[in-house]
């Protein structure tokens, strides 16, 4: 199983809800309605393991055609750039509150296997930041980039 596989099938929502359950820019105790983190005894009642329905009414998933793309994308895994935190030659850095590490790690991906030629992009934060990296260190500023 390659590692995008192994990293969708093992996702740790334990250590998500330790990282955002005290959050100060999420006023709403985890579980509470108005809190998008679950609590720990909802993600403890979940089956992880139960199998999730293969079919959505009316959503064609390209299921297998999108697991071939997470064995695409895995070359370019071997590739990041990133560093952790703000470092000197880079615009993006994974330890931001917004767009952290797989946001970014899918988009460089995208950008990598596509290679597009021009790219419109609504928004000027961190997902610039990654889209600019990636064009300027792998794609030789061929992409004819808007924001």
């Amino acid at each position: 199983m390659g590692i995008f596989r192994e990293l969708v099938k093992n996702a740790m929502p334990h250590y998500l809800v330790e990282k955002y359950q005290h959050n100060s820019e999420n006023p709403f105790a985890s579980g509470s309605f108005y809190s998008p983190i679950p609590s720990k005894d909802e993600i403890n009642k979940f089956n992880f393991n139960a199998p999730l329905p293969k079919t959505i009414p009316g959503v064609d998933l390209n299921s297998n055609e999108q697991l071939q793309l997470l064995d695409l994308f895995e070359r370019f895994y071997k590739e990041l750039p990133f560093p952790d935190k703000k470092t000197t030659g880079f615009r993006y850095y994974y330890e931001n509150k917004v767009y952290t590490y797989s946001d970014a790690i899918f988009l460089y991906c995208m950008i990598r296997y596509l290679k597009p030629k021009k790219l419109i992009e609504v928004g000027s934060g961190f997902s610039t930041s990654v889209t600019l990296d990636t064009n300027e260190k792998f794609m030789d500023n061929s992409i004819d980039y808007r924001s």
